[in-house]
């Protein structure tokens, strides 16, 4: 629900019977439809539910909110005029994206070197339909992350030979992931490998939770990595 891996809706679903044919007095039988009421233990079940969804989004929805750089126009180069601003991943880099365009995120992949890691993505399905389209690229990916909007933040760590190699693998090795697990993918894909020793493995998180967790390996003095937007500004 969080959307793309960030959010969704609740749709209500009223099921309908058929009620027992009635014969009447000079007239063939007949069948209506007929809706049943929600009995009281079904309302209170479903209100219950609502409120644990509304509770987790709200919870998730404290993460810390990143103010914009002053000018925007080289977010606009980036996602309208395909300008490249940041350099491709290096050798031993890991890039963790997180698209931050709704209180708990919308979206969130990875980069080990040149190596994509997109779960439960549509970016390679859509840009594949482009005949002209040269392969995955760190800002093409950034672009098409950014048209929900202009918060998409590029997470950056150089690893040693060991950490980087095996994160890669993880990232080789990794199966299908569920619509809505993106973050949840991407996180246990970093966690405990090098500067990602703190994070922990989750059956289920937020792209802003995952931003969370992300948060004091950038921000603190002396941090491992660094944090920046689509045009290479600072976080």
């Amino acid at each position: 629900m969080i959307a793309s891996p960030g959010g969704g809706a609740v749709k209500s679903v009223h099921h309908y019977r058929l009620a027992e044919p009635r014969a009447e007095a000079g007239s063939a039988p007949h069948s209506r439809l007929q809706r049943p009421r929600l009995d009281a233990a079904s309302a209170s079940l479903a209100l219950v539910g609502l409120l644990i969804l509304a509770g987790g989004m709200s919870a998730c929805g404290g993460s810390p909110i990143r103010a914009r750089p002053e000018g925007t126009s080289s977010l606009w180069e980036v996602r309208h005029q395909a300008r490249h601003f940041l350099p491709e991943p290096g050798p031993r880099e890991v890039v963790v994206v997180v698209n931050y365009n709704s209180p708990v995120g919308n979206h969130a992949g990875l980069w080990a070197g040149d190596l994509l890691a997109d779960p439960a993505g549509s970016y390679l399905a859509v840009r594949q339909r482009a005949p002209a389209w040269s392969g995955p690229n760190l800002t093409d990916y950034l672009r098409y992350q950014m048209e929900d909007g202009d918060r998409v933040f590029s997470y950056r760590f150089t690893l040693d030979d060991t950490a980087f190699a095996a994160l890669r693998q993880r990232v080789l090795d990794a199966g299908p992931t569920a619509p809505l697990f993106c973050a949840a993918a991407v996180q246990n894909l970093i966690a405990g490998i090098g500067p990602f020793q703190v994070i922990p493995q989750v059956t289920w998180a937020s792209p802003a939770e995952l931003a969370e967790h992300l948060a004091p390996l950038w921000k603190l003095p002396g941090a491992a990595g660094t944090c920046q937007w689509p045009d290479g500004a600072a976080c």
